[in-house]
């Protein structure tokens, strides 16, 4: 019973120590040597190793402002604050100064409440708000003059995603800082929510024309736009899909996109036929299942670069999206993305056949317990997206042949 004990009477030693110097108990352990806490820098590299990838590029903008500091940054919109490097204000006007934000680096210091604070959560809020909106300015500057709309710029979004990033972080750091999570002291903004719609028939037909017939490789192209619409792929799961994903003879192709886990999906064989050939065509032997230099980790869809080929990336589909807003002016008002896409099939799949066909479609996570009674199984799905795409699939085959077969082997045909 003695160690309680002494471990009470140590921590009231350091209480008071730390009331007669006016720091928290923690400074007085890293003071004394005693912390066996991480530093900061130490500590956010395992963190954000452990996340997603998506995961880990949005919080590391974020906490890599706390880590290595920025600033000052004021909440004035003058060009001079909004032409410096990094958004940092070097304005004197009555207006900057008094609004300046600094974060000191914490990187080289250890992990402990009176460094993963409130009031830096606060900072990073307001860093990451003041960040997003100058930023939003100069992209509306650059829209405009190709022609195009502006872009919501008021930094929402942003300061809600840095107080998500430090309590995340802080939480992770509980045992290190006791067990009170500062971060959670800070208000955190709701989300804002898109405002997006499914589109109508007329609408995706001309979607699809300006897409086949702009651009400077328009069968590519085509095929993004069939193979999103088929499968409700993101543009991450595009750009991920390879030879591997794709199985003639079940007519599935397995979509990995948000948090790279694999979903199959049924499809047209028109579809898999068209996608084989392509990858056949640019990738060469290595997309060939056929070939001895068949490589199934190869990339399905690729660019024409002079005399070589390379697989598709993101930047593709934003090319693709950019034609849509500049022909198409209800698609340029309505700021047309390639979500659009899984936007409208979901809305077909919800009103035709129930929710839990949109929920597979867009591979949404279950919210309620009676959520797990509708789901829909993988041959009534396949039978749901032939009916509305209109091809067959032998998933939907074999259970209208044992159908028959069942029915008529007891005389009820």
């Amino acid at each position: 019973m003695s160690a309680p004990a002494n471990h009470d009477t140590e921590l009231a030693a350091l209480e008071q120590l730390a009331k007669a110097r006016g720091k928290s108990v923690d400074e007085i352990r890293m003071l004394l040597g005693e912390s066996s806490a991480p530093v900061v820098s130490e500590h956010m590299a395992a963190y954000l190793s452990r996340q997603t990838p998506r995961t880990r590029s949005t919080y590391a903008t974020h906490l890599n402002r706390a880590r290595n500091g920025i600033g000052p940054i004021c909440d004035q919109t003058c060009e001079p604050c909004l032409t410096s490097a990094g958004f940092v204000c070097r304005c004197d006007c009555a207006k900057c100064v008094p609004s300046r934000i600094t974060i000191a680096p914490i990187g080289q210091l250890r992990v402990s409440s009176s460094v993963y604070s409130e009031e830096l959560t606060k900072n990073l809020r307001a860093v990451a708000t003041r960040h997003a909106i100058k930023k939003g300015i100069l992209d509306n500057r650059r829209r405009a003059a190709l022609g195009k709309p502006a872009k919501r710029a008021d930094g929402h979004n942003a300061g809600e995603t840095a107080v998500g990033a430090a309590r995340s972080l802080f939480n992770d750091a509980l045992k290190h800082c006791g067990d009170v999570n500062s971060a959670l002291q800070v208000p955190k903004p709701s989300r804002d929510p898109k405002e997006r719609r499914p589109l109508k028939h007329f609408e995706l037909v001309e979607v699809h024309h300006y897409t086949a017939t702009s651009g400077n490789d328009p069968g590519l192209d085509t095929l993004i736009i069939d193979l999103g619409i088929a499968t409700g792929a993101r543009s991450e799961g595009v750009s991920l899909l390879t030879m591997s994903s794709l199985h003639l003879e079940t007519q599935m192709i397995d979509i990995f996109d948000k948090g790279k886990k694999r979903t199959p999906m049924p499809v047209s064989r028109d579809l898999l036929e068209r996608l084989f050939a392509h990858a056949r065509e640019r990738g060469g032997p290595a997309c060939d299942p056929t070939s001895l230099h068949y490589i199934p980790d190869s990339a399905v869809l690729y660019t024409r670069r002079a005399n070589t080929s390379a697989p598709v990336t993101g930047r593709r589909i934003d090319g693709i999206m950019g034609r849509w807003q500049k022909e198409l002016s209800w698609a340029r008002d309505e700021q047309l993305v390639f979500h659009h896409l899984r936007h409208t099939v979901g809305a077909h799949l919800e009103m035709n056949y129930g929710p839990q066909f949109k929920r597979r479609y867009l591979r949404h996570k279950e919210k309620t317990v009676t959520d797990g009674y509708g789901k829909c199984s993988m041959d009534s799905f396949a039978r749901a997206m032939s009916e509305l795409l209109e091809f067959e699939h032998p998933l939907v085959h074999d259970i209208e042949q044992r159908e028959q077969d069942t029915l008529r082997r007891f005389g009820l045909s």
